[in-house]
């Protein structure tokens, strides 16, 4: 079946969107299109000019029964791998952090929401929440919904952090939650893959394309705009407090191990 235009509508200053009769939705410049041409093409097969990005990813739509089954089956995990308080601690932190991608779509009245399960980079299998009417919504909104995984997370590791630090507590699942959503956090806000933290760098610059701008001038940063080059550090930053928090957390885990040996 071929895919439609379903509607054209404003984004940004710059850039229109256009959804499809599978309501899914991308960007094109504003200049691409005339008043005219948003009218005609309505209906039509979507142009063949514009390069649309293709989610390979199976989604079902977030209803009560999928998510009473998306509940079960993290409970059942959490049952059979009891002994593992790494996974299991992963795998909460990770239901959590979509939750409050959920939570905060209902509380923008954005209820187009769907649950994708796929493959990322050949080999990590990912669970992740998609919003098929965000587009629709203000930009602030957009911001709100795209931030809410990551502050949960890094709320969360702060709680953690606090209570640890400021009551001498040495608690190894409280070391856990602490590191464990501080790195699941830091690794959202990476921005040169589609994290959170690249939607929500994108919102705040109102530039969809400096991934792009980036790789192609990847060898000549004298031609990257300011906007550019902030992407560029903040994107460094990102990736080297993840691997810090990553290595905070290989160290505790191998002292557990030496622990119970």
């Amino acid at each position: 079946m071929a895919t439609t235009v379903k509607n054209v509508g404003h984004f940004s200053k710059k850039y229109d969107y256009i959804q499809t009769n599978d309501d899914s939705y991308f960007l094109i410049d504003k200049s691409t299109l005339s008043q005219v041409d948003r009218v005609d093409i309505i209906g039509e097969e979507v142009p063949s000019k514009f390069n649309r990005e293709k989610n390979k990813s199976k989604q079902i739509q977030l209803t009560g029964v999928s998510l009473i089954c998306y509940l079960s089956i993290c409970f059942i995990l959490t049952w059979v791998f009891r002994k593992n308080v790494f996974f299991i601690i992963f795998l909460w932190s990770s239901t959590l952090h979509e939750f409050s991608h959920i939570l905060t779509a209902i509380r923008i009245k954005s209820f187009n929401i769907w649950c994708g399960f796929g493959i990322k980079y050949f080999i990590f299998p990912i669970i992740y929440v998609s919003n098929k009417d965000i587009y629709k919504k203000s930009k602030n909104q957009r911001i709100l919904y795209y931030s809410a995984g990551v502050l949960f997370n890094l709320s969360l590791a702060v709680i953690c952090a606090t209570i640890i630090y400021l009551f001498h507590i040495n608690n190894l699942i409280l070391q856990l939650i602490m590191i464990i959503n501080f790195s699941m956090g830091m690794f959202n806000l990476y921005p040169f893959m589609f994290t959170d933290g690249f939607n929500v760098f994108r919102e705040l610059t109102e530039r969809y394309d400096l991934r792009e701008i980036l790789v192609q001038n990847r060898f000549n940063l004298k031609k990257l705009s300011h906007k550019g080059k902030f992407y560029l550090i903040y994107g460094i930053f990102s990736l080297g407090t993840f691997v810090i928090s990553i290595t905070l957390l290989i160290t505790q885990i191998i002292k557990q191990i030496i622990s119970l040996g």
